[in-house]
């Protein structure tokens, strides 16, 4: 596949490199490449966001038989599942457009995959930036921190894939900053949201280094030539030797995959 090369002049994209990267998760979409130190330092994986993909979870829970993961996600529920399938049948009998009757059924056989798979668990509840006791469905990192470990000296590695909710939890993610080995976050609209993304890559160097970042090609390229979906690790600070990787090698995604694989990789070039 032929790759799409874009010149990038934000510092805070390029990685830093201490130890070996690895791939978890699914091929193309839903995998991500992380510092396996982040892994191997945290106790839990804390993640944000379902999408019908466990992949990065089982993967992680697989790799550490002794450790679990914990899904935050209020999207998808059995009865979400079960309206979308129902919904999709009746658009088929009155002919109307609809999403494939094998979609729905591979999304609720995942479910229920995920429901039995060991050490890891879904938590029906919405990330946000502050505690909403109204809003029973909503809870701050803090306390979604919490849920998922007990333990207050428990290391956590957090993925966060939350369609654009994603910006207003850097804050938190740098104030709890002890809890946590390492990152990886799915930025989304950085053309429009740019700049709470360049306010977001500054607020997190200060106690994380970017150690891989990949570009999903399903986001494509915005009026301004640049990308608009970006897939960031990191790595906490407190694990960082604080040697600076060769920049003209890591700026080729050389083992990442592209989301979406029948169109090129956009790759990112730093002079």
């Amino acid at each position: 596949m032929s790759k799409i090369i874009i010149d990038s002049d934000i510092p805070e994209l390029q990685s830093f490199a201490q130890d070996e990267l690895v791939r978890i998760g699914r091929d193309n979409d839903g995998g991500y490449v992380v510092s396996k130190i982040a892994l191997e330092k945290s106790d839990v994986l804390f993640s944000g966001g379902y999408g019908n993909d466990f992949s990065f979870e089982n993967a992680f829970v697989s790799h550490f038989p002794e450790k679990k993961a914990v899904i935050f996600d209020y999207s998808i529920t059995i009865v979400s599942l079960c309206r979308g399938l129902c919904g999709a049948l009746l658009r088929k009998v009155v002919k109307r457009p609809h999403y494939p009757i094998h979609y729905h059924f591979r999304n609720l056989r995942t479910y229920f995959l995920l429901k039995s798979t060991p050490r890891v668990r879904l938590v029906h509840a919405m990330l946000t930036s502050s505690q909403d006791r109204k809003k029973p469905l909503c809870m701050n990192l803090e306390r979604a921190f919490q849920v998922a470990s007990g333990d207050s000296d428990s290391q956590l590695y957090c993925k966060l894939d939350i369609e654009g909710f994603e910006y207003e939890l850097v804050g938190e993610l740098v104030r709890l900053q002890s809890r946590i080995s390492g990152l990886v976050i799915e930025f989304h609209d950085t053309f429009h949201k740019r700049k709470e993304f360049l306010e977001s890559l500054k607020l997190l160097d200060e106690c994380y280094v970017n150690t891989h970042t990949h570009v999903n090609n399903y986001g494509g390229v915005g009026p301004d030539s640049q990308p608009v979906v970006y897939e960031i690790s990191f790595l906490n600070k407190r694990f960082w030797d604080g040697a600076r990787s060769n920049g003209a090698k890591d700026s080729w995604v050389t083992s990442d995959q592209p989301n979406n694989p029948q169109q090129p990789e956009i790759v990112l070039n730093f002079s």
